[in-house]
This record gives C-alpha cells, sequence and structure tokens, in this order.
C-alpha cells in the first residue's frame, strides 16, 4: 500500500513541475502578446504626431519640438524589450514543443501543446477533442507526469524531494 501512494506522490509532483515549466512558458506568450499591444498602441499615438508646418501663416508646434524624436526613441526601446521577450520566449516554447514530439502518447502531447503553447481553455480543448471534463484533467495529470520525463533538464528541479 505504501509503495503505491509513493509512486503516486512522485507522480503528482513530476506533474505540477512540468505545470509550473509549462505555465511560466504560457504566461510569457501572454505576456509578449501585452508588450506588441503596447508598441503598437504607442505607434497609433505617434502617428498623429506632426512636425511644424512652415506652409502654415503661424509656425507653431504645440507639443514641443522633441515630440516626434522622443516618440520614435520610446517606440524604438519598446520595440527592442519585444523583441528581446519575444525570442525569449520562442526559444522556450520551441523547446517544450520538441519535447512534446518525443512524448509516447499523442494525445497527451497534443492536450499540452493546445493548452500550453497555443493558449486554448480547457473547455475549447474538451469541446475539440470529445472529452468530459473529468476525462480531460485526468489526461491532464497523466501528460504533465510523461511531459516530466521528456521536458529539457535545465527545467527541472534538481533535488526531488524526500518522499
Amino acid at each position: 500500500m505504501a509503495s503505491g501512494s509513493v509512486t503516486e506522490e512522485a507522480r503528482r509532483w513530476k506533474a505540477e513541475q512540468a505545470h509550473g515549466y509549462l505555465e511560466e512558458i504560457r504566461r510569457a506568450g501572454e505576456s509578449c502578446a501585452g508588450m506588441r499591444e503596447l508598441v503598437d498602441d504607442a505607434r497609433s499615438r505617434a502617428s498623429g504626431l506632426s512636425g511644424i508646418d512652415y506652409a502654415a501663416p503661424r509656425t507653431s508646434s504645440a507639443r514641443g519640438p522633441d515630440a516626434i524624436p522622443d516618440a520614435v526613441a520610446r517606440i524604438q526601446e519598446m520595440a527592442a524589450a519585444y523583441v528581446a521577450e519575444l525570442c525569449a520566449y520562442e526559444e522556450a516554447r520551441h523547446e517544450a514543443n520538441v519535447s512534446m514530439l518525443s512524448m509516447g502518447d499523442a494525445s497527451s502531447a497534443k492536450v499540452l501543446r493546445l493548452r500550453y503553447l497555443c493558449g486554448w481553455s480547457w473547455e475549447r480543448i474538451c469541446t475539440e477533442t470529445g472529452y468530459s471534463w473529468d476525462g480531460m484533467m485526468s489526461l491532464r495529470r497523466r501528460a504533465l507526469a510523461e511531459f516530466w520525463d521528456v521536458m529539457p533538464r535545465g527545467a527541472r528541479d534538481p533535488v526531488p524531494p524526500a518522499i
């Protein structure tokens, strides 16, 4: 009896570790999408800026002479930060996807890919795959435990807790 509970505890621990790793990747994707929206918003606000109209009877610049260069510099900084975060996200996403491809059960890999790499909700995945909620949560636990065995070694906790 004790052996089964130890095995179940180890499986649960593996699933939690894999969930943490994949959830971090999913959140990084959401963060990249948010940064992209900020860059696009700054770009659209900057498109309304205008320089000095020398053809007008009076030349004036309500926002100051440095409004356009400042806006461009701000957009370039934001875009550089976005690109750096996007590159890190894509690298982590690629590593996770390669690991998922090496999983033995294709349906487990598909479920994890849809949730953590594509950002689908569990409800949508249930509808798409035909699983009930309870069946999906059971598959999720098994898939996460299986994923831990193939996920990048650097992402695993180096010292498992004593069981």
